[in-house]
């Protein structure tokens, strides 16, 4: 059985957030853990928390088809 490519990203600020979103893009699963709960919970809404990143609706994408999951649990995201 081949596994599926996944990749973690530390920290979904100005640079994580859209590092994780072109992984997504390009297909590959994205664990994207940050300790702000706040901004987990927006991202697990679909709602970007940053004014000039306006790909609210590939995150909704993403989200819907499992290729980004944003936690605050770093030891879960590492085991996938």
């Amino acid at each position: 059985m081949e596994q599926e490519e996944a990749v973690t990203i530390l920290g979904l600020g100005y640079v994580g957030f859209p590092t994780a979103m072109h992984f997504a893009e390009s297909g590959v699963k994205v664990y994207g853990f940050d300790v702000n709960e706040k901004l987990i919970e927006k991202l697990k809404e679909g709602q970007i928390p940053y004014v000039e990143m306006k790909k609210e609706y590939e995150l909704k994408r993403y989200l819907k088809e499992g290729l980004f999951v944003p936690t605050e649990d770093l030891k879960g995201a590492m085991e996938e």
